[in-house]
């Protein structure tokens, strides 16, 4: 079996992460520059029962940045060389288990295709490029 990572188009990757995956995650800020989501302490996350506020019906902007400059996802940048739920400061809802002690490009497939309910062609687009883009 091929890598996904080998098998993917970088470019197309890039459209589908602008696309698709913007909105939650940064790939350049560092995670210790994290806003918290409105509302969102680690305390009110444990007890809040309803679901987080719906998407803006306008696109995202700036790299998928909310108004505020919030983000509703962990920072992706170094993904590839940490385990899930390492981004200090980001109040997780759940941690993804992995197989390994750090993310690989099967352990993304997986989630990806949990997660954003996309293709097979379109994860390993999307794997290439966070492959490259999430270097530290």
């Amino acid at each position: 079996m091929v890598s996904p990572v080998l098998a993917g188009d970088h470019a197309n990757g890039e459209t589908i992460y602008n696309r698709q995956c913007s909105y939650c995650h940064d790939l350049t800020r560092k995670p210790a520059d994290r806003k918290a989501f409105p509302g969102e302490s680690f305390q009110e996350l444990r007890q809040q029962t309803q679901p987080r506020p719906a998407l803006p019906e306008e696109p995202v902007r700036a790299g998928g940045a909310l108004r505020d400059g919030a983000r509703r996802g962990p920072n992706l940048s170094g993904l590839l060389s940490r385990p899930p739920g390492a981004e200090a400061g980001f109040p997780y809802r759940f941690v993804w288990h992995i197989d390994g002690p750090v993310w690989t490009d099967a352990d993304l497939d997986r989630y990806i295709e949990f997660h954003a309910r996309l293709g097979p062609e379109e994860r390993a687009d999307l794997i290439a490029y966070l492959e490259r883009a999430t270097r530290n």
